[in-house]
């Protein structure tokens, strides 16, 4: 094993983040993993993933591999809308964690295309993403796109990161817009008072989210919200920095699960990209689930 000491500037990182800035390990996820299988030691002890560093410690670690996981693959329904030799769009549930990490090594969106699908391609030498090439939180539902062959993962990444691909949710807040459109620019981080959670820091990195307003109810919008860079949490976090938190967020927010506490009400209903192979613009939709439907419904009665 190979050992790394602690530096002062890296004093309360967690520990797989440590290891991906060190650039030890190509992704978190990655980091996660090797610390979930005991690769990684702090003073020669197993510790989690989340275990905050303190300045002058020994790490020992493995160096990664790019060899794949054991990975299990679980027969998890797949909501497919639409498939060809190259892409695969789904629609996804409430729910479900798109890849593994964090101490989710099962049951997630990667397990359920492992069992559909084999040689999907590694996304950054990472076996804990094969084919994923943009996510979504556990609780947000809607459409992703996972790459099949290596080529197509290339390309869709490369559109992602220049923000060719155009990602447009719904989402019902608590609280009502000033403005019918506005433009958050607003850089995010990690919250200096929670590790769990995201904030808006003032040496974050730059998020931009596009919203407008499509219906009022009551003391509830109903937005159409455009993200411009993909930030973690992003629009959960910039709404709630307008005081506009998402109804049913667990994590952000107050005030804001009188009408539903299963998750933010948040959902990816289109998708816009170039297609890896000919070029040409695909546009993808998918309905708003049952359960967002429902509190609409309620909404509209009262």
């Amino acid at each position: 094993m190979k050992t790394l000491i602690v530096e002062e500037s890296e004093n309360g990182l967690r520990l797989d983040e440590l290891l991906f800035k060190r650039g030890i390990y190509l992704s978190r996820s990655q980091a996660n993993l090797a610390v979930h299988e005991g690769k990684v030691l702090v003073g020669q002890k197993n510790k989690k993933a989340g275990y905050m560093c303190r300045t002058g410690e020994t790490i020992s670690y493995e160096e990664k591999t790019s060899q794949p996981l054991n990975l299990k693959p679980e027969a998890i329904p797949l909501s497919i809308v639409y498939e060809d030799e190259d892409i695969l769009v789904v629609n996804k549930q409430r729910g479900l964690i798109v890849h593994p990490g964090n101490g989710n090594y099962e049951h997630t969106l990667v397990n359920a295309l492992l069992f559909h699908y084999q040689n999907l391609p590694l996304n950054n030498d990472d076996p804990a993403r094969p084919g994923i090439v943009h996510r979504i939180d556990k609780e947000t539902t809607g459409l992703l796109v996972v790459a099949k062959k290596e080529e197509a993962l290339r390309i869709l990444s490369k559109q992602l990161i220049g923000h060719q691909m155009k990602r447009h949710y719904l989402c019902l807040t608590h609280g009502i817009p000033t403005s019918l459109k506005g433009t958050i620019i607003a850089p995010l981080g990690r919250d200096p008072h929670n590790p769990l959670k995201q904030a808006v820091v003032s040496n974050g990195k730059e998020a931009i989210t596009d919203f407008r307003l499509l219906k009022k109810y009551g003391k509830h919008a109903l937005l159409d919200v455009n993200l411009r860079t993909g930030r973690t949490h992003q629009i959960r976090v910039h709404l709630n920095y307008l005081n506009l938190p998402i109804e049913g967020d667990l994590l952000y927010g107050k005030n804001n699960h009188d009408l539903f506490n299963k998750g933010q009400l948040l959902h990816a209903y289109r998708l816009e990209l170039k297609h890896p192979r000919s070029g040409e613009i695909m546009n993808f939709y998918a309905p708003l689930p049952e359960d967002f439907l429902s509190v609409l419904a309620s909404l509209r009665v009262s």
